[in-house]
């Protein structure tokens, strides 16, 4: 059985069978010129497979929804602790998007801001974005792409969360955590997926869902 629930960010669907769960989302994509050097047929077709190796390599089934309790809801009776893993689908699509996606070409190295919208539902990023880049000598930050999906995916302080969203910005909480993808780092946390388990309690509201990690 698949029970489904959608948002304006997001579809999530829980497989009983499979004891999956896929999150998807539909990105709409504008590839934007440089006025000097547009982007070329083979250059779009290489970043869309990156887009989606980056985000999948970092996101897709690292992580689990569990219901600890065996009690109560129907759900929970057959279903409770047994791990459901959390798969990450990204369709690119013309029309019904989740997202729609600008991806400005630059002419040179300069990486330039990346930025989600959550209340807009808009993700700015670059052709600079699907690879790793130096901060200062020896360091090296995570590919842009997979940290503003950790946005898209509802870290962010729009839903609820105060402490959501940007952890390496000066006083943030979380700002010492540098290892975590929504800092500098690639490593993800149980509170990355907490939108997640969010929109799976609206689903099944008399269950609890936890998040573990692989």
């Amino acid at each position: 059985m698949i029970t489904r629930g959608e948002t304006d960010h997001m579809e999530i669907a829980l497989d009983t069978a499979s004891k999956e769960i896929y999150v998807t989302q539909r990105w709409k994509l504008n590839f934007i010129d440089d006025i000097a050097y547009p982007w070329t047929p083979e250059e779009k077709q290489y970043y869309r497979q990156e887009v989606k190796r980056n985000i999948y390599e970092c996101w897709d089934s690292q992580a689990y929804a569990i219901v600890n309790s065996q009690r109560g809801s129907s759900f929970n009776r057959e279903y409770g602790k047994i791990p459901f893993l959390i798969r990450i689908k990204l369709e690119f699509v013309e029309t019904g998007q989740h997202w729609t996606v600008d991806i400005q070409k630059r002419a040179t190295r300069e990486r330039g801001d990346t930025t989600t919208n959550w209340l807009s539902r808009v993700i700015r990023i670059s052709n600079l974005s699907i690879a790793p880049y130096r901060i200062q000598k020896g360091q090296w930050m995570r590919e842009a792409v997979v940290h503003e999906f950790g946005h898209a995916l509802g870290n962010t302080k729009h839903i609820g969360d105060i402490n959501a969203g940007d952890e390496y910005i000066m006083g943030h909480p979380l700002f010492g955590d540098k290892k975590s993808i929504m800092n500098r780092g690639k490593e993800l946390r149980h509170r990355h997926f907490a939108h997640v388990r969010d929109i799976l309690q609206k689903m099944f509201p008399n269950s609890f869902f936890c998040i573990r990690l692989r």
